[in-house]
């Protein structure tokens, strides 16, 4: 009878290409040892290497202390070829890091049935505290890919004849640490941010998502706006304290700092850049300014021929004094 496979958990001593130990990485594989129970004190250069099972289009590399489930193709021989899944996280409050422990007594496997004792025993769950953590995470019947942090990526459908809904969620500063340490169980980034996440928003309904109820701005004589113009299906909502629009093809020429290798916008340039963007017009503020100006030029009055026009009780007095500030944005910059 050929051998079979089997699943194991274990610890992650070394990750090809880091710098941990001594260990040369051929080829960027994201091969990692692993320290099974059957390896004992074996020195991490003599274990073999674990190759990733999960499509290379999925980076999800555990670190060093983490623990991971292993399949070895043989059984009785524990220097087969040996494949990994993980790194095994056992609740969200550990999605940063959540420790193996040697010989898997850490909070990792807290949940796998084990009758090793554990440093850490599972943690109360967090959705007995939904006024805090709900929003948090993607729900289960959601497809996700959730950060080490505060950041994920969240796909919705909502299914309904004539009204089904789909919505792609790109969240970041959606979770945080609790501040209350009086709840033991809560840890790590596990409560929503309702103050002032970034995130970007696609929503396409069936039937129309928008333009369906009236606003409280759509009575507004001076308003350009109504909810037939606001009518959709689709809406892409942007939301940040921010908001940059930036172009290559820009005049100011930004080149390298906005196309850092590792941050793609450099943090320590961000001001300089928002200082050389152009702050964004209030469409609504800026035809109330262009009415001002043509019903101005069309009724002014001058006291003599070739003498200015009369200021003082016209509406000119109005038009300048006009705050040109109100029509442009503070929040929102283009290129």
């Amino acid at each position: 009878m050929p051998n079979a496979p089997i699943f194991s958990t274990g610890r992650v001593e070394h990750i090809e290409d880091a710098s941990n130990y001594s260990l040369n990485g051929e080829v960027g594989g994201w091969r990692i040892k692993v320290r099974l129970d059957t390896d004992g004190d074996r020195e991490v250069a003599q274990l073999p290497w674990a190759f990733p099972l999960l499509p290379k289009s999925l980076q999800s590399v555990p670190r060093i202390g983490e623990g991971v489930l292993v399949v070895t193709s043989e059984i009785s021989n524990k220097d087969s070829q040996r494949y990994y899944i993980g790194p095994v996280i056992s609740q969200p409050q550990f999605q940063e890091y959540c420790e193996y422990g040697y010989g898997g007594r850490g909070p990792a496997t807290s949940l796998l049935t084990t009758s090793k004792p554990l440093t850490d025993s599972p943690l109360t769950s967090i959705t007995r505290s939904s006024a805090l953590t709900r929003g948090a995470f993607p729900e289960l019947r959601d497809v996700a890919i959730l950060g080490r942090g505060q950041e994920d990526l969240v796909l919705k459908y909502r299914g309904g004849e004539d009204n089904a809904s789909s919505e792609v969620d790109l969240r970041a500063g959606i979770r945080l640490r609790p501040s209350d340490t009086t709840v033991k169980y809560l840890r790590g980034n596990v409560v929503f941010n309702d103050k002032n996440p970034s995130y970007v928003q696609v929503k396409y309904k069936v039937g129309g998502i928008s333009g369906i109820n009236e606003g409280s701005g759509d009575l507004d004589e001076d308003k350009y706006e109504s909810r037939q113009k606001r009518a959709a299906n689709g809406v892409v909502n942007i939301v940040a304290d921010k908001i940059n629009l930036i172009s290559h093809e820009d005049t100011n020429a930004f080149g390298e700092t906005i196309a850092d290798r590792d941050q793609l916008v450099r943090e320590e340039s961000l001001d300089e850049i928002m200082s050389r963007l152009h702050r964004s017009v209030y469409g609504d503020e800026l035809i109330i300014l262009l009415k001002k100006i043509v019903n101005v030029l069309s009724t002014h009055t001058h006291a003599y021929p070739m003498i200015p026009p009369t200021i003082g009780g016209t509406e000119l007095s109005d038009l300048i004094d006009y705050d040109y500030e109100k029509i442009i944005s503070p929040n929102v910059r283009i290129s």
